[in-house]
């Protein structure tokens, strides 16, 4: 079923950078309230995959919709790389599921929507629609976009492995119906890694630990519970992922323990009030457990 752009229920926005950014809440309403919930995921399906065919129209005549069980994706990587994306979305959802338990988000309409770039630059281009602003930011291999309709978004040309960077992102959309702290999400998208990949987190030699205990104290901290520093560059974002994957790997010894404290975990106190009620220990205690005795709580 076509999508007719003039009709009442595809109204396309279109920007100056030529990318179709569809109503989706109006979509979303119109698609709920006149199909039955057997027919809704057709719908919806049909509805995304309209959206991608007209990205993908931009991108050339290399770009292909490749369609699996869980997920729609768009590439225009070279097609020798097809079945590598298929299989590791498929593996990774998988493994993520099995990680996660029943924190993992359940199934909404339709498949999941995925958009590998083989440019950077197209990817920085596409993204910087949702850019949180000027300042200096770190490079990315990857994005999960929440905000309108979610969509994993992914740079193939960064250089980074294209199989840890599917994994950690679809970890991202897995929880993003959980109100949980920044830290607690990177750690659970490195993990995840290193569950699907067998590979992924820090490396933690005596430089490294060394480098920790130089660089936190009592102030630089803070932005690593409110989230700031994972969109810093240099020494901030790479140690702030590197403790975010060492305290979720404390919080979560095991997968059960893992999926129960994502349960109760809450942005507003960084998961402070969850580590009392799951570990009996402050984020302030789990933090010394690492980094040594020191002022790591939390300034609300």
């Amino acid at each position: 079923m076509p999508l007719d752009a003039e009709s009442d229920y595809a109204r396309w926005i279109w920007h100056n950078d030529g990318y179709p950014r569809p109503n989706w809440p109006l979509l979303y309403e119109w698609c709920t309230r006149n199909f039955d919930a057997d027919t809704q995921n057709s719908i919806w399906n049909t509805i995304t995959e309209e959206w991608l065919t007209g990205i993908g129209k931009k991108l050339g005549d290399s770009s292909k919709l490749l369609q699996t069980e869980h997920f729609n994706i768009l590439t225009d990587t070279p097609s020798n790389t097809h079945d590598r994306l298929v299989r590791y979305y498929e593996k990774s959802m998988f493994k993520a599921q099995e990680v996660l338990g029943d924190a993992a988000k359940g199934p909404a309409l339709g498949r999941d929507a995925v958009i590998v770039f083989s440019n950077p630059g197209e990817y920085y281009d596409y993204t910087s629609y949702w850019d949180p602003g000027e300042g200096e930011f770190g490079g990315s291999a990857g994005s999960f976009i929440p905000m309108d309709y979610g969509q994993i978004v992914v740079n193939y040309g960064s250089g980074f492995s294209i199989d840890t960077t599917i994994a950690h992102e679809l970890a991202h959309a897995l929880v993003s119906h959980l109100p949980i702290p920044s830290w607690l999400n990177e750690g659970v998208a490195q993990h995840i890694e290193l569950a699907v990949c067998g590979v992924g987190g820090p490396i933690l030699d005596i430089e490294q630990i060394t480098k920790h205990r130089a660089y936190w104290n009592s102030q630089t901290i803070q932005a690593f519970w409110s989230g700031d520093s994972f969109h810093s560059s240099g020494d901030a974002q790479e140690l702030s992922y590197s403790l975010a994957f060492i305290l979720t790997r404390f919080v979560g010894q095991d997968f059960k323990a893992l999926s129960e404290f994502l349960n109760v975990a809450l942005f507003d106190d960084a998961g402070d009030a969850a580590a009392k009620q799951v570990l009996g220990k402050t984020l302030s205690e789990l933090v010394a457990m690492f980094l040594g005795d020191g002022d790591w709580s939390i300034i609300k």
